[in-house]
């Protein structure tokens, strides 16, 4: 994954980029990408939230400013689902993002 050194500050629009090996198809797929904080869900974007590169072969979405204030200062963690239309399904190791402060608690 990248992201900005795996940090989302609060109030800002993040992007998340995720590199796939060739062999994992791209075709016809359904994607899940979850962020949890503290054990709960705190956003979940779905296929058509998330952009998909059958050229670099990458998956990525984006955060939108109210997305990122959901978030509490500390850690989360986030993980990268796809399903196959044979119900065949995978899942990305969790990761975990520092979640930032921010002084105004709002969007801009």
């Amino acid at each position: 994954m990248k992201s900005a050194d795996n940090v989302i500050k609060r109030g800002s629009t993040n992007r998340n980029i995720f590199k796939l090996p060739a062999e994992i198809s791209l075709e016809d797929v359904k994607i899940l990408v979850l962020f949890y904080q503290n054990r709960a869900m705190v956003v979940r974007k779905e296929t058509e939230d998330v952009t998909i590169s059958t050229d670099d072969h990458t998956i990525s979405t984006e955060l939108s400013e109210s997305d990122t204030l959901k978030f509490v200062a500390g850690t989360a963690e986030l993980e990268v689902c796809i399903k196959y239309p044979s119900g065949h399904t995978l899942r990305s190791h969790i990761y975990r993002v520092m979640i930032e402060e921010t002084l105004l608690n709002q969007e801009v």
